[in-house]
């Protein structure tokens, strides 16, 4: 009405300036008040005139009523009116009543609306604006689901948001609740772009995901709550700008993942009456600086800390009896950490990856130390309790530990406890072990003799694999089992006595000892693993026992001081490269009971001038003699079927003289493959005897 005066006294102006006379007119003093109407705001529309038409309304029969649909509306503004046209009031935006409508772009409720249903703007994905009158008091699960919405605002006395209300608002930014609020699980769900939300009154918890994977959020206050009240699973996880967080204190629990990920939270106040920490709570948030936990606490998830490399000072209540899973793995800041009476068990990888952590107390009532759990730490010293029972894999793998002796009651000792530990020089085991259990001393470089006390009757795999100093180890006769890779590259190691009661010995489990000079393998042992003693390159000394039957592949392979070596008569296979690169060995027979000769069986032997393959030998397989550029002599025995290709490669053996038992009709049944061009006839001498000069 003010603007319709204003407009008329300028078109009289403007009226009488168009006349040639301006008569005298005496324009009485008016005063004008622009003050807006008391009540009136930019979405207050009291016009009758102005409220949409068209909207579908579904009466309660008590004089109240809800809109349920759009109906014929058009407008691109809805604007609400506070009656229906029977009369009744408007109370309710009914369920799924604007779902989908994509043409609304802002929606005015009037005073009077209390509920707003689920569903009710579900995808109104243009609707930007919308006030919420001091009248409402709910809002449905899913009601702005993947709406348009910008800022959320209320200023009434109670108003509770349901399940999902505001799940996928991806354009909303700012929330500002006044009063006293409840908030559903999920209620702002992947608001993506949500930057700063203000709570006057938490009434209730903020419950599980209430704000998972709003990305951009940066501050979130609330200014009072419950005396006591907790923080949900995944409440504040993936909040990757989140930097200040002022809540009240009086939180009794922090959910699992509750703030995980959350990269820019520098720091949180755990108040006293606080009595758990979920999994994987503050798991990631990388740039949090302690985790002093107040004694209330009795109880930390698995990676609760986990991956907060900046922490530096860690605090464990007294209370605690376990230390749980990774909690707080790659706190890489961390220097000490005192670990209170009460805990008993430190479990996986509790401390995995803390770099600088280098002094730990284990009180007396630790029982347990589980896998990885001060794994890649920097600890120096190191005493275990006497009740410990169970040393878990890699427990202290990679420490800086010099010397650790393990209590008598260690019952469950796993691999790897103290691989590569690059400063130990000693461990004392219990005498009551008869296993060394897998990967125990693997990497430990320091080590430079070690003696197994009796009753060992297991090396495990890996045992003492690269232990480069390690120049002397008495094996005692009890042993009978010496596992794969247990010596693996004991590059110092020079005198081994294989006990007599020994019935296994593991791949590779010699091989890269390049400074062993001779070896004797007990007559227990039947078959030679594969790379047993591959790569022994000072090795020129070998007796085998007659009980072996099988050489695996590459059983002596790059043994290039071997000058001799005589194969047991039992044996029946010749593996793959089993002697390739021997460059020293001159001479090698082939024992009668040995069928099979696998490809390259005897390659790269550059000085060996004679081969006698045995009366057994039926198969040759291909480039089985390779590359022994000095052979002069090679017997072939009647019994052999099948000569595959390249196994006497064409031009390679062209100054040799075979000598072949049996006939030339015999010869002429032999299959042999292409590539062999070197066994002409010119070359071959028939009928041959073992037993004679030739």
């Amino acid at each position: 009405m003010r603007k319709l005066l204003i407009l008329s006294l300028i078109i009289l102006t403007l009226a009488f300036t168009g006349c040639g006379i301006i008569p005298d007119v005496d324009i009485p003093d008016i005063e004008i008040d622009f003050t807006p109407d008391e009540g009136n705001d930019e979405n207050s529309y009291n016009d009758e005139n102005s409220y949409s038409e068209g909207l579908i309304f579904k009466s309660n029969n008590d004089g109240t009523c809800a809109v349920v649909g759009m109906g014929e509306c058009l407008d691109e503004i809805v604007v609400v009116p506070p009656t229906s046209p029977d009369g009744d009031k408007v109370t309710t935006i009914g369920s799924s009543a604007f779902s989908n409508v994509f043409t609304i772009v802002e929606v005015v409720l009037p005073e009077g609306i209390e509920t707003i249903e689920s569903n009710a703007f579900r995808q109104t994905v243009k609707l930007s604006k919308i006030n919420l009158p001091n009248s409402l008091r709910s809002i449905g699960y899913f009601a702005f689901q993947g709406s348009g919405i910008i800022v959320i605002s209320f200023s009434g006395d109670d108003l509770c948001l349901d399940k999902n209300a505001f799940i996928g608002a991806t354009s909303l930014t700012d929330v500002n609740l006044s009063g006293n609020i409840t908030i559903g699980e999920g209620a702002f769900y992947r608001c993506e772009n949500l930057k700063n939300v203000y709570i006057e009154n938490l009434n209730e918890n903020i419950l599980d995901e209430t704000f998972y994977d709003c990305e951009k959020l940066e501050s979130l206050t609330i200014s009072s709550a419950n005396s006591a009240y907790s923080i949900g699973d995944h409440a504040f996880n993936d909040c990757k700008k989140l930097k200040t967080l002022n809540i009240p204190e009086g939180i009794t629990s922090i959910g699992n993942y509750a703030f995980d990920n959350c990269t820019l939270l520098s720091s949180f106040n755990l108040n006293e009456g606080l009595l758990s920490i979920g999994q994987g709570a503050f798991k990631n948030c990388q740039t949090i600086k302690s985790a002093i936990i107040p004694d209330s606490v009795t109880e930390i998830g698995e990676y609760a800390f986990s991956g907060c490399k900046l922490i530096s000072e860690i605090r464990i209540p007294n209370g605690i009896t376990v230390i749980p899973r990774s909690a707080f793995a790659e706190c890489k800041l961390v220097t000490t950490v005192t670990i209170p009476d009460s805990v008993t068990i430190i479990d996986d990888s509790a401390f995995y990856y803390c770099t600088k952590l280098n002094s730990v107390n284990i009180p007396s009532g630790v029982t347990s130390i589980r896998d990885h759990a001060f794994c890649a730490t920097v600890i120096e010293t190191l005493t275990l309790p006497e009740g410990l029972k169970e040393l878990g894999q890699s427990a202290f793998y990679n420490t800086k530990i010099t010397s650790v002796k393990i209590p008598d009651g260690v019952e469950i000792c796993e691999e790897g406890v103290f691989s590569y530990c690059k400063l130990l020089k000693d461990i004392t085991i219990p005498e009551s072990w008869t296993v060394i259990p897998e990967r125990m001393y693997e990497g430990c470089t320091a080590i430079t003799s070690v003696t197994l006390h009796d009753g060992i009757t297991t090396i495990g795999d890996n045992a003492f694999k690269g232990c480069t100093k390690l120049s002397e180890i008495v094996i005692t006769s009890t042993v009978t089992y010496i596992g794969d890779y247990s010596f693996l590259e004991c590059s110092s190691l020079t005198n081994v006595i294989l006990p007599d009661g020994l019935t296994y010995l593991g791949s590779c489990a010699f091989a890269r000892c390049s400074k062993i000079k001779s070896i004797v393998v007990p007559d227990g042992v039947t078959e030679l693993k594969y790379s047993v003693f591959a790569e022994c390159t000072s090795l020129s000394s070998v007796k085998l026992s007659d009980n072996i039957t099988t050489f695996a592949s590459t059983v002596f392979a790059g043994c290039t001081s071997l000058l001799e070596i005589t194969l047991p008569s039992e044996l029946t296979r010749i593996g793959e490269n089993a002697f390739d690169g021997c460059t020293k060995l001159t001479e090698i027979i082939i024992p009668d009971k040995v069928t099979f000769v696998e490809s390259y069986a005897l390659s790269k032997c550059t000085s060996l001038k004679k081969i006698v393959f045995g009366s057994s030998v039926e198969y040759l397989a291909h480039s089985a003699v390779d590359m022994c550029t000095a052979v002069e002599v090679i017997v072939l025995p009647k019994s052999l079927k099948t000569i595959e290709y390249y196994a006497f490669e064409d031009g390679e053996f062209n100054n040799v003289t075979f000598y072949y038992c049996g006939s030339e009709e015999d010869f002429a049944l032999i299959k042999i493959e292409f590539a062999n061009g070197s066994l002409t006839e010119g070359n071959i001498v028939f009928n041959y005897n073992p037993e004679s000069e030739g």
